[in-house]
């Protein structure tokens, strides 16, 4: 496995390259996901929790999380694939387990977390590493400018669903 770091602003930006003897697996793929309804659950004094439980609970599933950030209401989440993995099991996981983890986490919260039924999954070149890093980093920055949901039309318009 190769790390590379390169310097920007005042954060490093890690790419994780798997190889073995005969591989050089570079798959990444931005993950963007909803909650239901778009409904505003997810302040900024429970966010936080969730990404960096979502990342640490995936790093123990065999899950290269790079970047997990978002606002209210979405996430967005960088990942980077092995060679055995598929989109949906990935998906599926990310999404599942977090819901679960919250809503036993805050009980309390004035509502339940329920993610949308679908996602997107958008792939990445080596190449367009960086600009996706940052977009997924500043997020809140983006957000006061872009609604989600304009945004979330551009991803149908692109997707390959009907």
């Amino acid at each position: 496995m190769i790390i590379l770091a390169t310097e920007q602003s005042n954060f490093a930006i890690y790419s994780v390259i798997n190889m073995t003897k005969d591989n050089y697996i570079a798959i990444y793929i931005h993950f963007v996901w909803a909650t239901k309804n778009f409904e505003n659950i997810l302040d900024k004094n429970v966010r936080y929790k969730l990404f960096e439980h979502l990342y640490r609970d995936a790093r123990l599933k065999g899950i290269k999380v790079v970047i997990v950030n978002g606002i209210d209401n979405h996430i967005h989440c960088l990942v980077s694939l092995n060679s055995t993995q598929t989109i949906a099991e990935v998906a599926k996981q990310l999404k599942g387990e977090s819901s679960h983890w919250f809503n036993e986490m805050y009980p309390n919260h004035y509502q339940k977390l329920v993610w949308q039924n679908g996602y997107a999954a958008i792939s990445v070149s080596p190449q367009a590493f960086k600009k996706v890093y940052n977009y997924i980093y500043r997020q809140e920055e983006h957000h006061k400018s872009h609604s989600f949901e304009t945004e979330w039309q551009i991803f149908e318009h692109f997707s390959d669903s009907e």
